[in-house]
Formats: C-alpha cells, structure tokens, sequence
C-alpha cells in the first residue's frame, strides 16, 4: 500500500502535467529555468502556470522573462 505522502506527490505531478503540458513540465520536474509563452490564449491556465511556479519555490526576472527555480 502506498503511503499518503506518495500519493499526493503523483497527484501533484499529475496536476503539474496537465497544467504546464510534457515539455515545461520536465524543466520543472528537473529544477531548470524557464520561460512561459505570454501569448497563449488561456489567460486563466496562463495564471495559474505563474501562481504554481511561485507555490513550487521559482521566482521571476523580469529583465530576462525567465523562471528560476530556487538556489
């Protein structure tokens, strides 16, 4: 049987995927920096991209329109 923590971290790691999709998703999962596209035209799934990453400890440049994840 699983522990309960096990089961909320492949909940959350389900939510992260369908959230940021496969190619962001594994810069996350791996603790690089990235950079989101502004342009989507999902601008509810565009906020809750910047309000996940900033759960998950990355902070935001604004001068490079980077993500980076805590040192």
């Amino acid at each position: 049987m699983r522990a309960s923590g096990e089961t909320k971290d492949a909940a959350a790691q389900a939510a992260d995927l369908e959230l940021f999709g496969a190619d962001i998703h594994a810069l996350v999962a791996s603790g690089q920096s990235l950079k989101l596209d502004p342009n989507i035209d999902d601008r509810a799934r565009f906020r809750a991209q910047i309000q996940r990453l900033g759960q998950l400890g990355y902070s935001f440049k604004s001068n490079e329109q980077t993500w980076y994840p805590k040192a």
